[in-house]
């Protein structure tokens, strides 16, 4: 062993005990805090330390909002519906960027330009230019929020991007992403058990299961959402999740981190199939078909995964064969058929808008005039989105608008194959197909929701967009890359 690893191996070791010591005294403040000044003193103390160390190193203040999202609306302060709410993934990414921004004028780390001028930042950078000419021509208060929503999402790439700076920390942020993961599919999984339920009326996220009573063909489901305000954006988080947590069993060195994380992916599955979801349904077989494809045993696992899926057909209850007998006839599904005609609405309003939208969230408020261009079998729904991301960007942004979310979708994908392809080892290049797949399970969901603002899908873009210019394995690559 040589000086230089023993040196390595002596401070690794010194940052791990400091690490441990750390976090103990962390507990023991906290637990006083409790004690002493009651919850709201332990969160505020607890606040204070957790962004202390966020302005000493913004990769934990990274971490810190990786692993809120899936809690970002149960999680705010103050009434969700008021415009000037707060949540605790915006106060972490507050103080994220003040930590960017020390390191920047402070501490003198250079920002890596190279990195920024690649073809997914400038797509998205050119998208928010789309975005804000839409809002100039069509001036409402909707498409105002929409479009300081989108910068909002656009700074928090390029913090991810900046911060993101190696393989090693994908890897990290891949490894918090499917932990949390587990505790949002095993809260679902809870509350739908033994919690409170709602009416869909409400969608409340507070109560974490919701009855549906909408299908009036298919009967009641009670829905799980977890900490979401939809059962299908918890599909969404897990499916685009459930191709890294396979990612992570294929690559543990340990049985009890294979085993952790293969207890991650069945829950994941677990929670997606009690959304009563059917873009979750799909989804999770195309994640779970082109990891097994592409990497573990090619066509032949796959039609045996096939069929073992099929032999479980009679076990499954009514409610959920109803459900995937809808996948294949929309007739059985009145919302199927709301969905095709709040698309056909999104034809019309490109029709009548062709060159700028209607205006980055007007689709909702427009739909009421095209009432009567839709045949009464496709219904229409007022103030209800068009259930295509593809075709509301369409309507709402035009045509350029919509062939760049396509590029920045294609983009994600090929520099992510392309990643692959550089990596010489094994592990690293798994972990950039992993995210190749979550990216096309994203695209292939979008066909059925509108998710263009969904956090996950901009941070799984930001990885990507990481992997694309980091060249390492190459030579001549930056030797922090290494770090």
């Amino acid at each position: 062993m040589t000086v230089a690893t023993t040196q390595t191996n002596v401070r690794d070791w010194r940052a791990t005990v400091a690490g441990g010591v750390g976090l103990c005294a962390l507990a023991c403040v906290i637990g006083f805090a409790v004690a002493r000044y009651s919850t709201y003193g332990a969160m505020g103390i607890g606040g204070a330390l957790g962004g202390a160390l966020i302005l000493w190193n913004p990769f934990i203040g990274l971490l810190v909002i990786v692993g809120s999202l899936p809690f970002e609306t149960a999680g705010m302060l103050g009434d969700p519906d008021a415009a000037g709410a707060i949540s605790i993934t915006k106060l972490g990414g507050l103080a994220t960027l003040a930590s960017v921004m020390l390191d920047i004028l402070l501490r003198r780390r250079p920002i890596e330009w190279s990195r920024m001028f690649r073809r997914i930042p400038l797509c998205l950078c050119a998208l928010a230019m789309v975005m804000i000419a839409s809002t100039a021509l069509h001036p409402t208060e909707e498409s105002v929020k929409e479009s300081v929503r989108f910068v909002t999402i656009v700074v928090f790439f390029f913090i991810t991007l900046h911060v993101v700076n190696s393989p090693r920390r994908i890897h990290a942020v891949v490894m918090c992403w499917v932990t949390v993961g587990l505790l949002v599919s095993a809260y679902s999984l809870f509350e739908r058990r033994f919690g409170a339920t709602v009416s869909s009326v409400d969608w409340s996220p507070t109560a974490s299961t919701v009855v549906d009573v909408g299908e009036s063909e298919i009967g009641v489901m009670v829905r799980a959402s977890g900490s979401f305000t939809h059962p299908i954006w918890l599909a969404l988080y897990l499916t685009t999740t459930f191709p890294l947590s396979l990612y992570a069993i294929w690559t543990s060195r340990s049985a009890a981190l294979r085993l952790f994380f293969l207890c991650a992916a069945f829950f994941q599955v677990a929670a997606v199939l009690a959304t009563y979801a059917r873009m979750g349904y799909l989804a999770i077989v195309m994640a779970a078909g082109l990891f097994l494809l592409r990497r573990r045993g090619g066509p032949a696992v796959v039609v045996w995964a096939a069929v073992l899926g099929f032999a479980t057909v009679p076990f499954w209850p009514d409610t959920m064969t109803n459900r995937v007998a809808s996948i294949f006839d929309y007739t059985k599904s009145s919302s199927s058929v709301t969905r095709i005609g709040q698309q056909l609405a999104a034809w019309w309003m490109f029709r009548d808008n062709p060159i700028a939208g209607v205006g980055p969230g007007n689709f909702e408020n427009t739909t009421n005039l095209y009432v009567d261009r839709v045949p009464d079998r496709w219904r229409i729904e007022p103030d209800i989105g068009a259930h295509n991301m593809y075709a509301e960007v369409l309507a709402e942004l035009g045509p350029v608008g919509l062939m760049l979310m396509v590029a920045i979708v294609f983009f994600a994908w090929l520099a992510a194959e392309s990643a692959r392809k550089r990596s010489t080892e094994p592990p690293r290049a798994l972990l950039f197909e992993a995210l190749s797949i979550s990216a096309l399970v994203f695209a292939f969901s979008a066909v059925l929701i509108h998710a263009q603002y969904q956090k996950e899908w901009w941070l799984l873009l930001a990885l990507i967009a990481a992997a694309d210019a980091w060249r390492g394995e190459r030579g001549g690559g930056d030797a922090r890359a290494h770090a």
